[in-house]
């Protein structure tokens, strides 16, 4: 079925100074909603056209004859859960409640430890993609997926929060300098309800 672009949970303005509302401005509306209006075209008239998004996305994945179709619907649907995973400035330490924060704290040893770690693959990640925090099996990982790609439909990879690694997510504001914006993520952005949310839902 024809999707719609979603409605950031935050004013565009709100994850300042950490990510400009010119940036979220020209994200959200131009390359997101860029996804969502060639989706909407290539599933038009298909066998896809009353299908969920995250149907098509499964029916989609390994096919190379709706490459297209899966291209452009995955990046909504990363680009969906990117604006989720984050929320306005609060910084980690200050009074964070949250079951992810407690078992990072102690997979890594120590939250600065985790930052490190975010940053130092997401800044290693050659081109554009997503970086991802997964839950696999039995503990937290750190992976990045190229393009479009995401952890969504691999055997027992659970996606508990994603940063955007494409340029257009921070370069206006930072330039080249990837590792300033992730450690800002992890510092800053992380909306930790829904990262809890998805943690709970998978370590049942």
């Amino acid at each position: 079925m024809s999707i719609q672009l979603m409605e950031l949970p935050y004013p565009e303005n709100a994850l300042s100074p950490y990510i400009s509302a010119e940036t979220i401005k020209a994200h959200h509306r131009s390359h997101h909603a860029g996804y969502v209006k060639k989706y909407n075209s290539l599933i038009e008239g298909t066998d896809f056209a009353s299908d969920s998004l995250e149907s098509v996305l499964k029916a989609t994945v390994n096919d190379a004859d709706h490459r297209s179709i899966y291209q452009q619907g995955a990046q909504v649907w990363n680009h969906n859960f990117y604006w989720h995973s984050m929320r306005e400035p609060v910084r980690y330490d200050d009074n964070v409640d949250s079951e992810l924060l407690s078992y990072l704290k102690n997979q890594f040893g120590s939250y600065e430890a985790f930052i490190r770690k975010f940053a130092e693959i997401g800044s290693k990640h050659f081109g554009s993609g997503w970086l991802w925090l997964i839950y696999n099996e039995d503990k937290i990982e750190i992976i990045s997926t190229s393009n479009e790609q995401n952890p969504l439909f691999d055997q027992n990879k659970e996606p508990i929060l994603t940063c955007d690694l494409w340029e257009h997510a921070y370069y206006l504001q930072y330039q080249s300098n990837r590792k300033e914006y992730l450690e800002n993520f992890c510092l800053h952005l992380i909306n930790w309800p829904f990262a809890d949310k998805n943690f709970k839902s998978v370590c049942k």
